[in-house]
């Protein structure tokens, strides 16, 4: 198993935006070769950043939706 992390720093004003959007993306990230499951939390601290984990089955599996883009 390997583990994306992404951190996605959102303007304040555009958060709820961003929460939307990321709604309407989710489904497409899913059905992609190897996807394991993802997580997006919201800082508490920080609540401009927004902290995405993603897990794919190997490697490989990652790096073949990056190369598709």
């Amino acid at each position: 198993m390997i583990y994306e992390i992404a951190l996605l720093p959102v303007h304040n004003e555009h958060i709820e935006t961003f929460r939307r959007a990321f709604a309407e993306v989710a489904p497409l990230l899913s059905r992609a070769k190897g996807y394991g499951g993802h997580s997006l939390a919201q800082g508490i601290e920080t609540p401009q950043l927004f902290h995405l984990i993603v897990r794919w089955q190997s490697l490989e599996d990652h790096t073949l939706l990056l190369q598709a883009n």
